[in-house]
């Protein structure tokens, strides 16, 4: 794999204009190089995954000296429980990359670039010069590996300001924090996320899930939807039948979770949230739906949307009750939960290496 590109410019420097005609040259020379590279696809996914882990390890390694001085021990304890379980989950999205001819050595390039226009130019910066990269034929990355490669660089400079720090800089323990800062941000947002989004009927769950997955950029499966897939029914159509009959018996019900779950799981591996709408009334299938988040090594949130304000589900004591058709206040409630409340499995150590 090819080396990450050491980082031109340190310093955090206040958000300047980048001209959009300057962002789209730089992607579409970036994407013409990397056209012209022969890739090297002889590694197998677990190499590549393990690899790349490796550059992690080594670079969290060189910042133990300076945890508890001027690196906060807490977020490097963050970064590395981040970094770890978002690859120990992923080594089906490294055999569909290779298996595509997209090999990972490229990435490191592409995030060392971005990172820099997101110094310069902040957030948007960034975002115009990735767009401009897939529309010139460039590798279209998906968001949460990016993010992952992105974190990385961030941490490469937090590095460096530890070690200029150590050699008398105070100046550059502002650098540390915001680089910090950076790449707990970019980790955040690529953390792989399991949403059951569950509850009676008439309580709005399709509209929550649709809304939540539209903010997170998620894929949404919906049983109901699924349940009329598999049983060859044009999916659109809502099929009016009693509960526990025609296709919503026990074992249409069973299949139906089955399926739902399954296609979770392939998403999950290959780094893609998604928000599961079904009622989720059976303990049975809110454990299948655990043992597949524990499995991936991803965040799991349990929602409940309630017909009434403070309204619980007894049967669920797991789940955050939502009031998902108050508008936009039911979704602000929702991205909460997701977002700032600690989700099943978002922190503690990778223990084990899964084969995907």
């Amino acid at each position: 794999m090819a080396p990450i590109p050491a980082p031109a410019v340190l310093r955090p420097a206040p958000p300047e204009p980048v001209a959009v005609a300057e962002s789209r040259r730089q992607a579409r020379l970036l994407a013409i190089a990397h056209a012209g590279t022969a890739p090297d696809l002889s590694a197998t996914a677990e190499q590549v995954r393990d690899a790349l882990r490796r550059r992690w390890d080594a670079t969290l390694a060189g910042l133990r000296p300076y945890r508890g001085e001027v690196l906060r021990r807490e977020s490097v304890t963050e970064v590395e429980q981040r970094a770890h379980r978002f690859l120990a989950g992923r080594a089906a999205l490294f055999a569909a990359r290779i298996d595509r001819g997209r090999p990972d050595d490229l990435i490191a390039e592409l995030a060392a670039r971005a990172m820099d226009l997101e110094r310069r130019g902040g957030d948007r910066a960034a975002g115009q010069f990735l767009d401009w990269y897939a529309r010139f034929g460039g590798d279209p990355v998906p968001a949460a590996l990016l993010h992952l490669h992105l974190a990385y660089q961030g941490l490469a400079r937090v590095r460096a300001g530890c070690l200029r720090h150590a050699r008398g800089d105070r100046s550059a323990a502002a650098d540390v924090t915001a680089f910090t800062d950076l790449t707990l941000r970019h980790l955040r947002t690529g953390t792989v996320r399991l949403i059951l989004v569950g509850g009676p009927s008439g309580a709005g769950r399709s509209l929550a899930a649709g809304r939540l997955a539209d903010e997170l950029g998620a894929v949404v499966l919906s049983s109901d939807r699924i349940r009329r897939e598999i049983a060859g029914l044009d999916p659109h159509i809502s099929v009016g039948a009693a509960y526990r009959e025609g296709i919503h018996t026990t074992e249409w019900t069973e299949r139906t979770y089955a399926e739902l779950l399954w296609r979770a799981d392939h998403l999950l591996r290959r780094a893609e949230t998604v928000v599961l709408d079904a009622s989720w009334r059976r303990r049975r299938h809110r454990l299948a739906a655990r043992a597949i988040g524990a499995a991936t090594y991803t965040a799991l949130t349990e929602l409940c949307c309630a017909t009434a304000p403070g309204a619980a589900d007894d049967d669920w004591p797991e789940a955050h009750v939502i009031e998902a058709e108050t508008g936009d206040g039911g979704l602000r409630q929702a991205m909460r939960v997701v977002t700032v409340v600690p989700a099943t499995g978002e922190h503690g150590r990778a223990q084990r290496w899964t084969t995907d």
